[in-house]
């Protein structure tokens, strides 16, 4: 298998002009104004502005309400399973709050992503079974885990579950609290969207708003509907500066944006699992669930996300030394860690527009992560394969898989197979603008249609032949140029720093140590 390694001009976000023109669809004509205005052409003003009352109503919300009411009246017991990412961790705290608040006997489990994978299992099940749990209660799983419940039930446990994964045939259960049962309005809601508005009907808690936003955010669901008044208000009350102090601790900002959050504090929730067995994900819960700022745990979640950092980079630069000339990158690796493999796959996606797939090895089995770049439906084209796999799930960009050596073989055939142009990326739409362009009025204008994310991504800017006045690197890492006018490009890799461009792409934000200074965010660098 021949081995490329990247030309200088095509070096992790490196471009010329002609791979320019062939990554992206420039919007050049117009005022600023204008060639916004194109861009986001397709975006329904209504689904911007559009706001409801955020109360959950319906059959299934009726059934919920009845059996907390059961569970109060009878001093039921209740384990409380929860996921092991943002959302999960988040919608655990949110809910275990509200428990607490009903003064409900309640203990909360979240399985080990490496030793026992997502969600109720049976053993977990069997846990609930020897500790005389009344009640089992599933977060951010349970819609596909019908042996798990059908035991539970064998047993005269009840299950209730919110969730908000596809599903195909409903497990039985004492109420489902799923999007699809919701109405339009909350058709995108995370789990832990939902269990925040669950928490409404019996109080009101801005603390767990904060959560709420953390979670809709990190899930990456679209920001529409109920989850644009989920962001909207957790972001206004962590930045109030008297609630969520602990949240705040995690990121030294002075006034969170939805990047800082996304960029800054999402990550270090995230990398808690990734970096497990090294460290349980259940021992943070209170941290979260309490709301009380605590030096000990942060200096821990530190720790742990410095060590996130390092061992990712080391992934992505041994998967960078093995990607082939294939248009699917497959790399699997005894020496990766599992929790991991999703951060390289969407690096080493990004970065060679290709389909990606990255496992880590160990007992025969190869677990990890697959995704690709916007246009490639990634879960459609495995799924005529999944009958080889051990676990598949997912979406058209992302996915988790688990697969034998026989699984790892048919993958194998499909990455040798596939043809260039079917795993083409389309072009990606950039607003041309020029450094006169770069004012705190246009970004007004940007903020209009805050807040981004799944279905609304900010936009990128294409700067063609920045005045350079001088340039450096921060930490002799960060690229930083400033240009003619004061304002800025800021890059996070060191491959972006070049002695010449003739252009750069990247997203327009105010600095964070200057309110009066334009920053570009870089993206890629234009030779």
């Amino acid at each position: 298998m021949p081995i490329l390694k990247k030309e200088a001009t095509n070096l992790s976000s490196l471009l010329n002009h002609s791979e320019l023109l062939a990554q992206y669809e420039i919007i050049s004509d117009g005022s600023f104004k204008e060639r916004l205005d194109t861009y986001f052409k397709d975006i329904a003003v209504s689904d911007l502005f559009k706001e409801e009352e955020l109360r959950l109503s319906g059959d299934e919300v009726d059934r919920f309400k009845e059996a907390i009411n059961t569970i109060i009246l009878k001093g039921s017991r209740v384990l409380v399973v929860g996921d092991y990412d943002c959302d999960g961790i988040m919608a655990t705290s949110i809910f275990m709050r509200l428990l607490a608040h009903l003064k409900i006997n309640a203990n909360y489990y979240i399985p080990s992503r490496t030793k026992e994978g997502y969600g109720l299992n049976e053993t977990i099940v069997q846990t609930a079974i020897d500790y005389h749990f009344d009640y089992i209660i599933t977060l951010d799983n349970g819609i596909k885990a019908k042996a798990a419940i059908a035991k539970a039930y064998e047993n005269g446990i009840e299950v209730i579950i919110i969730d908000h994964h596809q599903f195909e045939e409903l497990p039985k259960a004492k109420a489902i609290i799923h999007p699809a049962f919701l109405g339009p309005y909350f058709d995108d809601l995370c789990t832990g969207g939902l269990v925040y508005l669950l928490s409404l009907i019996y109080y009101d808690d801005p603390y767990s708003s904060v959560l709420a936003m953390l979670a809709t955010l990190a899930d990456v669901v679209r920001v529409f509907g109920a989850n644009r008044s989920l962001i909207k208000d957790g972001l206004k009350i962590l930045n109030r500066g008297d609630i969520a102090l602990n949240i705040r601790a995690l990121s030294n900002v002075k006034r969170y944006s939805y990047d800082d959050v996304v960029f800054k504090i999402v990550p270090k929730i995230n990398a808690l699992s990734r970096l497990d067995p090294l460290c349980n994900v259940n021992s943070f819960i209170p941290y979260f669930r309490d709301g009380k700022e605590d030096i000990v745990t942060l200096e821990k979640i530190d720790i742990i996300n410095t060590l996130r950092k390092d061992k990712s980079l080391a992934m992505v630069n041994d998967a960078r030394n093995r990607v082939s000339d294939k248009p699917f990158i497959l790399i699997s690796s005894d020496h990766y860690l599992e929790g991991l493999c999703g951060l390289v796959a969407s690096r080493l996606a990004d970065e060679y527009k290709r389909p990606t797939l990255i496992l880590a090895k160990k007992d025969g089995l190869y677990k990890g992560s697959g995704r690709s770049p916007k246009g490639f439906d990634l879960y459609g084209n495995l799924a005529p394969l999944a009958a080889h796999f051990k676990a598949f799930g997912g979406h058209r960009q992302a996915i988790g898989i688990t697969v034998d050596e026989d699984g790892l073989k048919k993958l194998e055939e499909y990455a040798t197979q596939i043809k260039s142009a079917e795993t083409k990326r389309p072009k990606e739409q950039v607003i041309k603008i020029t450094q006169a362009d770069m004012t705190l009025e246009n970004i007004d204008l940007l903020k209009l249609y805050e807040p981004y994310g799944e279905g609304l991504r900010k936009p990128l800017f294409y700067l063609e032949d920045p005045k350079i006045k001088s340039r450096y690197l921060i930490k002799g890492l960060y690229p930083k140029y400033v240009l003619a006018n004061n304002q800025e490009l800021f890059g996070f890799e060191k491959s972006q720093f070049v002695e010449s461009l003739s252009g750069a792409i990247g997203t327009l934000d105010v600095s964070d140590f200057c309110k009066t200074k334009i920053t570009m965010s870089l993206k890629e660098i234009v030779l």
